[in-house]
C-alpha cells in the first residue's frame, strides 16, 4: 500500500519592525515611500548578514571541540488542557511554556517545559534554562558558547 504523505511548511515568525514597515509602505505617500523602502531594504540586508553569520558560526563549531552554537526559541504558550468547545475555551487555563534549544554543533534538540505555576516566561526563566542546559550538556573543554 502506498501512502501519499506530505508536510506543511512551517510557519515563520515575522518581525514586528518588518511588519510595521510593510504597513507603513502601504499607507504612506509617494514621497515617504522612498525613504521607508530604503530603510526596509537596509533592514532586510542586515537580517541577511545575520543569517550568514549564524551559518558561519554553525559550520565553524562543527570543526572544533572548543566551540558550541545553540539556537533557542521560546515557543508559543500552550493552553492546558487544550479543549475546543466554547465554554471551556473561555474558562481559565494553565499556560505551559516550551523553550527549545537546538545544539547546532551536536545536531540535537532539547525542550525544556514548565507551566505558569512553576515560573513565568521572562528573561530570568530563559536564563535558568540555559544555565541548566550548559551545566548538563556543555563540556568543560568548550571555550566559546554562541547563542542565537
Amino acid at each position: 500500500m502506498k501512502y501519499n504523505y506530505s508536510f506543511k511548511t512551517p510557519d515563520s515568525d515575522t518581525c514586528d519592525i518588518c511588519d510595521k514597515y510593510k504597513i507603513q509602505l502601504q499607507e504612506s505617500s509617494i514621497e515617504e515611500r522612498t525613504t521607508l523602502q530604503e530603510d526596509y531594504e537596509r533592514r532586510l540586508t542586515d537580517a541577511s548578514k545575520r543569517y550568514s553569520l549564524k551559518s558561519e558560526d554553525k559550520k565553524r563549531s562543527r570543526l572544533t571541540n572548543s566551540e558550541k552554537v545553540l539556537m533557542i526559541d521560546l515557543q508559543k504558550c500552550l493552553p492546558t488542557p487544550e479543549l475546543h468547545n466554547s465554554q471551556s475555551f473561555c474558562s481559565l487555563k494553565l499556560w505551559t511554556y516550551n523553550l527549545t534549544i537546538h545544539d547546532s554543533t551536536a545536531l540535537k534538540c532539547f525542550c525544556m517545559m514548565w507551566d505558569e505555576s512553576v515560573a513565568g516566561r521572562g528573561g530570568n526563566e530563559v536564563a535558568s534554562c540555559l544555565l541548566k542546559f550548559a551545566s548538563s550538556y556543555v563540556s568543560e573543554t568548550t571555550e566559546q558558547l554562541t547563542i542565537w
